[in-house]
């Protein structure tokens, strides 16, 4: 509750950053945004303490308690998962038939959006298999991740996900994680390379997909191209990349028929 209060909130969130911060200086950077003053900044580190919220690993410097993190996390997590319940049982996604479009301007609200979308349609799906189409992997490269879906798949305990992958640069492999058994993942030229601007998953009878502009797809094509290592530079380069202004729309449907051509030609892709 009370991380809750701002300018609790804000001394921690400073604290997460930094890692450990001397309570001085801390002080005076709070001073000197005219956020509060030193004496009020000393009072909420102390009742923070005094919550277990911080620790004080040496005199005059704090530190985010890692029990209280933990404890945190539990909470999210299970917040999480009461969300999908509720969004689930409410009928967030489209009937038989239909779809629903959505519009955005920014990789990180698509994201965030395609992510929401696929964990309410795993937390209600019957089916373990899940099909994806995704000609450069750049959700991998924002900086904030969306745990929702992570969350649906765990309660999914025999699903199982296969991706292609319509590249093999330096980028594509990054942050690639190919789990035995449970994620597989190929680079192999797919039968949706003539697709470079649409990315999506299936499973059961819906399909999420992202259908990204022209511009977008070719200024990615030529990232993915271009980028040979994770160098400061390189990395300030694809932040930039990720800011820029998009166009793109979020889709989900729930087409019986659509669905299950795409599963044929997945499942002949993979050999099925």
């Amino acid at each position: 509750v009370i991380v809750g209060k701002d300018l609790h909130e804000i001394v921690v969130n400073l604290i997460v950053e930094k890692g450990t911060v001397s309570g001085s200086k801390l002080a005076s950077v709070l001073e000197q945004k005219d956020i509060c003053s030193r004496a009020q900044t000393y009072r909420i580190l102390k009742e923070l303490v005094d919550k277990e919220v911080l620790l004080r690993p040496k005199k005059g410097a704090y530190s985010i308690n890692m029990f209280w993190l933990w404890n945190m996390s539990d909470v999210i997590d299970r917040a999480s998962r009461n969300i999908l319940k509720m969004q689930s049982s409410e009928g967030g996604l489209p009937s038989s038939g239909e779809a629903v479009r959505r519009q955005f301007s920014s990789f990180r609200t698509v994201y965030s959006f395609w992510n929401h979308y696929l964990a309410i349609i795993l937390s209600k799906t019957t089916d373990d298999r899940i099909f994806s189409w995704i000609p450069h992997p750049w959700f991998r490269l924002v900086p904030k991740p969306t745990l929702s879906s992570m969350i649906a798949c765990e309660d999914k305990p025999k699903a199982v996900i296969y991706t292609i992958l319509g590249g093999d640069t330096f980028l594509d492999r990054w942050g690639n994680i190919e789990i035995d058994g449970k994620v597989h993942v190929s680079n192999a030229i797919g039968p949706f390379e003539d697709q470079r601007s649409l990315y999506f998953d299936l499973t059961d009878d819906y399909i999420i997909s992202i259908k990204l502009d022209k511009r977008t797809t070719d200024a990615l094509d030529a990232l993915y191209s271009e980028i040979k290592d994770m160098s400061a530079e390189s990395f300030n380069r694809i932040q930039n990349f990720l800011d820029e202004p998009i166009s793109a729309t979020v889709t989900c449907e729930n087409r019986p028929k659509k669905a299950k051509m795409l599963k044929k030609t997945f499942e002949d892709f993979w050999g099925f």
